[in-house]
């Protein structure tokens, strides 16, 4: 009888990005997008075209596929309402012009 020896899976660090334009936000098609590795903003770090919050995690390269849950993810600046659907994720550091940007995800 043959036998094959169990190799755990690789990991991955992928990033998204998610707009920060006061209805950017990201649809991700997998179940696996935490732990959370870094939140970070880039562009002008104002809601305007071409601002954003990326954030990088860490995936099991077995679990790519596996869609079990999608996630949506959203911005949210220091002081706005929240939907109670969401939970928290990561806060990017505070930009030049002193805002700050908050990640949540939701289940969809």
């Amino acid at each position: 009888m043959a036998t094959t020896a169990w190799c755990p899976s690789m990991k991955v660090i992928w990033n998204y990005t998610v707009p920060v334009d006061n209805a950017g936000k990201i649809i991700l098609c997998h179940d696996t997008v935490l732990p959370l590795v870094e939140v970070a903003w880039e562009g002008l770090g104002l809601p305007a075209p071409g601002s954003a919050v990326r954030f990088w995690t860490i995936h099991l390269e077995d679990d790519m596929y596996d869609v079990t849950r999608n996630w949506e993810f959203c911005v949210f600046g220091t002081g706005k309402e929240i939907p109670s659907t969401y939970e928290y994720v990561g806060t990017a550091p505070r930009t030049p012009s002193g805002l700050v940007w908050h990640l949540f995800r939701r289940p969809v």
